[in-house]
């Protein structure tokens, strides 16, 4: 039986919050695995509770460095303990993956640097993100066609990758989409898209609550409507098939697999 750790990056005021609505992040990403193989376990642990120890890894065979909602950024002081954390999971050398803030957090880990993006944030679908040469030597991306969308949120975006970084995606909004990382114990993917979600459920947070977000989000009946509705989609520039279960999860689809085959 597989076993992934989620690292909560939210504080928890509001994760608890996204868990009463049943769109927490660990809830998003056990719905995704087990959508895959029902038989993955998943456990989460939450650092800004109790600290990420290197004995909460043991048996564990990949680690989530989830997404957060709070206004900080990953080189805050705030985020400290989310830093911590996922430095406990490079020194045990657990193949991990990074969603958005989770991207961000490795990135400042490793050396990298983050900013608020000169673009402004990026709301509700990351558009047109094409993929650079590295993916055909990758696993991330199998099955990803140039030009595809994905839901995602975000204000920060990695302007330096850390030495030895490998840049698998792009857009005209954020250049580090996805990258890989491997040296020494690390063995780290990231994106900072939000593949674990879909669009709709996107919209319903910006209907149940105000969000840093709300200004910048794109018309939300569009949103909600997005996976079905191709009028809807090409209203906002993209497709209903980039949607489907099966491409829109790709990446952690990938991941699930490439961590399966290192077991045993």
């Amino acid at each position: 039986m597989t076993h992934i750790l989620i690292v909560e990056s939210s504080s928890p005021s509001v994760a608890e919050l996204r868990r009463s609505h049943q769109r927490s992040a660990p809830q998003n990403f056990t719905r995704v695995f087990q959508s895959v193989d029902p038989d993955v376990r998943v456990t989460t642990r939450e650092p800004y509770i109790n600290p990420l120890k290197p004995s909460d890894l043991d048996g564990v065979d990949g680690v989530v460095l989830t997404g957060q909602g709070d206004p900080w950024a990953a080189d805050d002081l705030k985020a400290e303990p989310i830093r911590q954390a996922c430095e406990v999971v490079f020194e045990q050398a657990k193949p991990s993956i990074g969603v958005c803030f989770g991207l961000q957090i490795a990135t400042v880990v490793l050396g990298g640097k983050i900013v608020a993006s000169p673009n402004g944030f990026e709301t509700g679908i990351a558009k047109q993100i094409h993929l650079t040469s590295e993916v055909k030597s990758h696993p991330m991306m199998q099955h990803r066609k140039c030009g595809f969308s994905v839901a995602c949120g975000h204000r920060d975006e990695v302007t330096e990758m850390p030495k030895g970084a490998v840049l698998l995606a792009s857009n005209s909004h954020t250049q580090v989409q996805a990258k890989s990382y491997a040296k020494g114990p690390v063995d780290f993917w990231g994106i900072q898209y939000h593949p674990e979600v879909a669009p709709s459920t996107i919209a319903a947070a910006f209907r149940e609550g105000k969000s840093m977000f709300s200004s910048s989000a794109p018309p939300l009946e569009d949103l909600a409507r997005v996976e079905h509705d191709a009028q809807a989609a090409a209203r906002l520039g993209c497709s209903v098939d980039d949607f489907v279960l099966s491409t829109r999860t790709r990446e952690l689809t990938n991941w699930l697999t490439y961590v399966q085959s290192k077991i045993g």
